[in-house]
């Protein structure tokens, strides 16, 4: 169990590492899987190859050919067949004669051809004809320098793996070797390059042997080590790489039909003349439908055995045999693709890029891979690297979306208790427009604080304080919301909100007046309500400022919060505070003042200088929404505006009666105007007490 919770960890912590140490598990567990998909690569390539060389059957493809190298002609190998039409032709008592062999081969020796190879098995001596053994021991014997008879490999319960000769005449005037082959799901790859039997030295098998015997060697000649069979001629050498110690890879460079093949019957009636081959390596075998005497090639199509040694020979004598880049370079190419991948190609890539780099990728692999197999026998495992750039696609794109779901939720958690389900969701749709680290930005802030709040909870029970103060706070944070603010604290009673974070506002300064406006509708509301239950009714005071603020991020590693501070964040909580000078309800700056003014009705209330500052800051107060209220209700405010400004200018001047006089005709039988009973009353003490010489009209905030 607490390995599973190691494995968690470390998959949760270090994803990179962890799927970096999992693939190459993965890799070195399912080599065969790769080197299965590579070997069907090979076999479809074959095929694309040898299409590109039939003209008549595939024309499209033949436009292909220019890019795999010309391939010399294999004039020089023929297999000589006992095929369906020699079985019509020659007389039976010579077609199961072993003198058909026998003389055949005497009739071509005449043309000095450079090698003859008898793909037949002559196990046993014949039960009939004693004579037709000894005219193929002699045909053996006198043509010993350039023939070789099929030997067999075979498992002996004492020796081991041996070879087991023809019968014993035929093999001690002889040479023979084993035909044999390696398939692979029943199609020939492999061709036995040298025999290894326990009992003796390496014995160079068929092919081998009879391209060794074209080039004029002697088996002293041959060197057959683990890794490569040489070939030592007078002025150079042929390596033949092996696989598996004994194995050549084959390489089917062009089609089997290459290969000349005469039917035993046209010697047998001497209508092909021995001159024909001169210099010619003959591979003799059996072609007809009734022996079981042909194998299946990646190709596709079966083909005899005789024909998969003339191509194993022409791939000896052309020194174009496959073989490998070198050992284990398929895991090696594809672990370092995969750390290139995820540490440095990978990285802060958009999916749609991810995709089109590892289709890229991929051609690139195959196309190169193609252009070894084409252009140098060179064979590159590539299906362990495709598979490597497949899955760390898939990781690369999971883990961004991974991250990006991470980063979502972490946005989620972290404003769904401030801002409106939309605020959210637009964030999340475009994160880009959310700066979380600390930003100076231009945003209104908007304070709220319930009037002699702490006098009224002191006489009420504390569940009783809470039950209404939740009720408060719901309706206005609701407002707030409706608003698109952004909720940033509670403090007690007091409310604090953003406009303009995180997402940009440009009228972030009106949706905070409206949203001022009616939190103190609501109110009113709440208070009738309030009044017939018997509570408390409760007033609030707002103060709300624009300016330039840091916005982000902020607090200590273990704890942060998104919030605001500045200078313009400390105004408005004085604007806040200082209602209860004028006796307002909702002050703003004067910034905010001139960004609302053709949406909401505002009024210069006073000059203020607040507590930490020295100079003076032009107050004023929202008075109503233009476009929302009615006409009378525009009317009247309009009226309210007017006579308070007008008065307000007319004390900075000194004018002290006429301001009096316009401000008792104004506040005679009208709605209770606090501000104007406010500005009245200072007048009145003007006229008894005038201010000194200096005085500019400015209220003074208290200091807290």
């Amino acid at each position: 169990m607490n390995k599973i919770k190691e494995l968690f960890f470390t998959a949760v912590n270090y994803p990179k590492a962890f799927f970096s140490a999992l693939t190459v598990v993965l890799l070195i567990l399912f080599q065969s899987i790769f080197s299965f998909a590579d070997t069907r690569f090979l076999d479809l390539f074959s095929r694309f190859r040898i299409a590109s060389q039939s003209s008549a059957k595939h024309p499209w493809l033949e436009k292909l050919s220019f890019l795999f190298p010309s391939v010399p002609d294999p004039e020089q190998i023929v297999l000589v067949a006992l095929d369906d039409k020699s079985y019509l032709s020659i007389p039976p008592e010579s077609l199961f004669n072993r003198r058909l062999w026998a003389n055949t081969a005497n009739y071509i020796s005449r043309g000095e051809p450079k090698a003859l190879g008898f793909n037949i098995f002559w196990g046993k001596n014949s039960m009939f004809d004693s004579e037709q053994d000894t005219a193929l021991v002699d045909m053996v014997s006198k043509l010993k320098k350039i023939s070789v008879v099929a030997g067999y490999r075979q498992e002996n319960l004492q020796l081991g793996l041996v070879l087991g000769p023809p019968f014993p005449e035929l093999a001690r005037f002889g040479n023979y070797s084993a035909p044999y082959f390696y398939p692979f799901e029943e199609r020939v790859r492999k061709v036995s390059a040298a025999f290894f039997p326990e009992s003796r030295d390496a014995i160079p098998g068929f092919s081998v042997s009879l391209a060794a015997i074209s080039l004029g060697l002697t088996s002293e000649e041959i060197e057959c080590s683990e890794n490569s069979i040489i070939l030592k001629t007078s002025d150079s050498e042929t390596i033949i790489p092996t696989t598996e110690k004994e194995y050549m890879l084959m390489n089917y460079c062009l089609p089997l039909s290459s290969f000349k093949s005469i039917p035993i019957s046209e010697i047998y009636y001497e209508r092909v003349k021995p001159d024909f081959f001169k210099d010619k390596i003959v591979i003799f075998g059996v072609h007809n439908s009734t022996e079981q005497n042909a194998v299946l090639t990646p190709l596709g199509e079966p083909a005899p055995k005789s024909l998969i040694h003339a191509l194993a020979v022409y791939n000896i004598i052309n020194r174009n045999f496959l073989r490998y880049a070198f050992p284990l370079q398929g895991l090696v190419t594809a672990v370092l693709i995969l750390l290139l991948s995820l540490y440095a190609i990978y990285r802060d890539i958009k999916p749609t890029a991810l995709l089109l780099m590892a289709i890229t990728s991929c051609i690139f692999l195959i196309s190169v891979s193609c252009l070894a197999l084409a252009w140098f026998n060179l064979l590159l495992e590539i299906s362990a690297s495709v598979f490597v750039i497949v899955i760390s696609l898939f990781f690369a794109v999971g883990q961004r979306f991974y991250h990006e779901l991470s980063e979502k939720l972490r946005i989620r958690n972290a404003f769904q208790h401030y801002v409106t389900s939309s605020v959210v969701n637009e964030i999340l749709r475009d994160p880009t427009k959310l700066v979380l680290h600390g930003e100076e930005r231009n945003l209104t802030i908007f304070f709220s604080d319930i009037a002699g709040f702490t006098t009224l909870a002191e006489g009420m029970p504390p569940m009783e304080v809470v039950k209404i103060l939740n009720e408060y706070l719901t309706e206005m944070t609701e407002i707030i919301f409706r608003y698109d603010g952004l909720l940033d604290k509670y403090e007690g009673d007091a409310i604090m909100s953003v406009f303009g974070a995180p997402l940009d506002q440009t009228d972030h300064a009106i949706r905070a007046c409206r949203c001022a406006i009616e939190n103190q509708n609501a109110l009113r509301r709440l208070r009738t309500r309030w009044k017939a239950e018997g509570k408390p009714e409760l007033t609030a005071r707002i103060g709300i400022n624009t300016g330039m603020v840091v916005v982000g991020n902020m607090g200590s590693k273990m704890r942060f919060d998104y919030t605001v501070i500045g200078d313009n964040v400390n105004l408005a909580a004085r604007l806040e505070s200082s209602n209860k000078i004028f006796g307002s309800e909702i002050l703003v700056g004067p910034y905010t003042a001139s960004l609302v003014q053709k949406a909401i009705l505002t009024r210069k209330i006073g000059i203020l200088q607040v507590a930490g500052r020295k100079q003076g800051t032009e107050v004023f107060e929202v008075l109503c929404d233009i476009k929302k209220s009615d006409s009378l209700t525009l009317e009247k405010m309009m009226s309210a505006k007017d006579v308070y400004e007008k008065s307000y200018d007319l004390m900075l001047k000194r004018e002290f009666q006429t301001a009096q006089s316009i401000l008792d005709n104004y506040l005679s039988g009208k709605s209770i105007d606090k501000p104007a009973e406010n500005l009245k009353n200072r007048i009145e003490g003007f006229l008894v007490n005038p201010p000194p010489p200096e005085w500019e009209g400015t209220w003074l905030q208290e200091q807290k």
